[in-house]
């Protein structure tokens, strides 16, 4: 894909970390700028931030999806942020919405992504999986390559995100695998079949949407999963209506849910069984599962243990 872009610095620790100095939380191209000037040249990055133009992606997209020009531009457009060992997808500078690594591109690279993942130690084989929000493809990419036996489907109604799944290695469709354009909240309220694990990170320029965050919304997810199946949302901790959302969730989901946070991050991972409560008796020891080779199972220990430790704090 032909690309324009423009160049913004981000600052490079001298250890080599990719990570910004300044927190993408709170930077802004001004403040971004005035920081640079306090750090020698030895420890700034010259980092390209592209917006893509995908015009003959986007004419092919609407060729095969029927999408007219209003409905294609009624969608931000994200750019992507590049660096010596990673590849993001941004909608601002704010807000990061997916990053793989380069050199690992199937290892799930962000934190709550990890968190997300911790489905496995309730369903560890499930049929069928949906997705709502493609993003850059880490969830679906991993489940993809760790669930062999495992049928996934992609629910993300900006057709842009859904134009760069080459640039982030998205598996192609096939028989098992497979990306839709349309709206989260029409899939579940008529979905083609009961899913085993619903996974909900649809998130847009301006946030959550409303309708991807409603009461009718989680009650059409409870009415998704199969019994016994499992929600996972993720959600903003600091979110004006955090507390709102959660309260709608326990009302769809009998009541129980659990709740994973990350404080330093900001995400708030929800998890929810549809028709009974999440139980410790369906735990046992933390054992790899055999479809993980041992560079996934190593980045995933982590989120699973904070998991089963916030379980065990729920029922004690």
């Amino acid at each position: 894909m032909a690309e324009f872009g423009r160049r913004l610095r981000f600052l490079e620790k001298a250890d080599g970390d990719q990570q910004p100095l300044v927190s993408p939380r709170f930077a802004s191209k001004c403040y971004l700028a005035e920081q640079l000037r306090a750090f020698p040249d030895s420890t700034r990055a010259f980092y390209e931030v592209c917006e893509v133009d995908a015009t003959g992606d986007q004419r092919q997209l609407t060729k095969e999806t029927g999408m007219t020009d209003t409905v294609k531009n009624q969608h931000a457009k994200p750019f992507i942020h590049q660096t010596f060992t990673t590849k993001a997808m941004y909608f601002s500078i704010c807000e990061i919405q997916s990053r793989m690594d380069i050199r690992h591109p199937e290892v799930l690279n962000l934190e709550y992504t990890r968190s997300m993942m911790g489905f496995v130690l309730f369903e560890p084989a499930p049929a069928n999986i949906a997705m709502i929000g493609l993003g850059g493809g880490s969830l679906a990419k991993f489940c993809y390559r760790h669930l062999p036996q495992t049928n996934i489907r992609v629910i993300e109604i900006n057709p842009h995100v859904i134009v760069l799944r080459d640039e982030f290695l998205v598996p192609s469709d096939c028989e098992r695998f497979n990306i839709i354009q349309g709206d989260g909240a029409d899939f579940v309220r008529n979905p083609p079949h009961q899913f085993e694990v619903l996974l909900v990170d649809g998130y847009e320029k301006k946030g959550l949407p409303v309708r991807l965050s409603s009461q009718e919304f989680y009650d059409d997810c409870a009415r998704t999963l199969t019994p016994g199946g499992i929600l996972v949302v993720n959600l903003h901790l600091e979110h004006r209506h955090h507390a709102q959302h959660l309260a709608r969730i326990r009302h769809s989901f009998g009541g129980a849910i659990l709740v994973v946070d990350d404080y330093e991050r900001s995400n708030s991972i929800v998890f929810a069984e549809n028709g009974r409560s999440l139980s410790l008796l369906r735990l046992g020891p933390m054992r790899r599962p055999s479809s993980l080779d041992e560079l996934a199972w190593r980045s995933l220990q982590g989120a699973f243990a904070r998991i089963l430790s916030a379980l065990k704090a729920q029922h004690t």
